[in-house]
């Protein structure tokens, strides 16, 4: 599963990112499965060393997210179904 970050919100005033939006997809040969999510977040005396807004990285950022196991198993079940649809459509004709 790939992890792509596709927006950040922050305050500006202490440039602490509050907001995280991302995309999750996977591949499977011909066959492609896309999820989209936000995560919020707030400071506090757990969170990790601050890191100035300027010197995040994209890695960085994903290794903020809590994607848990449901998250790949939805798209390995998106993948499932266009390799065998429930229904299709069509005439024998």
């Amino acid at each position: 599963m790939k992890t792509t970050i596709t927006q950040l919100e922050r305050n500006p005033t202490n440039d602490e990112v509050v907001t995280v939006k991302y995309d999750c997809e996977l591949t499977d040969g011909e066959y492609y499965a896309y999820s989209y999510g936000s995560a919020t977040f707030t400071r506090n005396d757990t969170s990790p060393p601050f890191i100035d807004f300027a010197n995040l990285t994209e890695a960085e950022v994903v290794g903020w997210l809590s994607l848990d196991a449901s998250v790949e198993a939805d798209l390995i079940a998106q993948i499932a179904k266009q390799k065998l649809p429930p229904l299709v459509s069509g005439k024998p004709w």
